[in-house]
């Protein structure tokens, strides 16, 4: 479901936040705004509760080959690929179909992945897991230096070297 140019001819954008996929929409097809009111007026997204949106559309003028339940689909294809960080319903549209007629509705973008940056537990598994691996190191060394030493002391027992010292020994204290 294309938009074709005789439906872009009746956006008016009003408020319009920073939409990425939608501003490079926007500038593929600016050539093609030639009847257009595209006006950046300012942002309703900025009140403290976050209940404002990151656009409103209104449509001056009904499309003759949009349908009342094709509509929102239209519009939501306008913003096909783009993410938002506001609520609910970040973008509200008003189609006026005719003196006392109008649609309007909500659409929900879809939330940024914030990828870049680690969560506290993130941060936590990580430190933990260093630790545990530093702790094991460390572990497995004086294992190793226990069993090489215990080594060298059965050697040294085998060879007979320290009881012959032993026994030399007993017979210095007796003589």
């Amino acid at each position: 479901m294309a938009l074709r140019r005789q439906d872009w001819k009746y956006l008016q954008i009003v408020t319009l936040k920073s939409l990425r996929a939608f501003f490079v929409a926007v500038q593929a097809i600016i050539q093609e705004l030639e009847q257009c009111l595209y006006a950046m007026i300012s942002n309703k997204n900025n009140q403290s509760y976050q209940l404002g949106k990151d656009a409103y559309l209104q449509f001056s003028c009904y499309p003759k080959n949009w349908k009342h339940k094709n509509t929102e689909q239209k519009i939501k294809n306008l913003f096909k690929g783009s993410i938002s960080d506001g609520s609910e319903g970040s973008i509200y549209y008003e189609v006026q179909i005719d003196d006392k007629n109008k649609i309007s509705g909500n659409i929900t973008l879809p939330k940024e992945r914030d990828d870049k940056k680690l969560s506290g537990g993130a941060v936590a598994g990580i430190v933990i897991g260093l630790i545990f691996l530093i702790g094991s190191v460390v572990a497995i060394g004086i294992v190793v230096m226990i069993a090489v030493r215990r080594k060298n002391l059965l050697q040294i027992n085998n060879s007979g070297q320290e009881s012959q010292l032993l026994i030399a020994h007993k017979h210095e204290q007796y003589t």
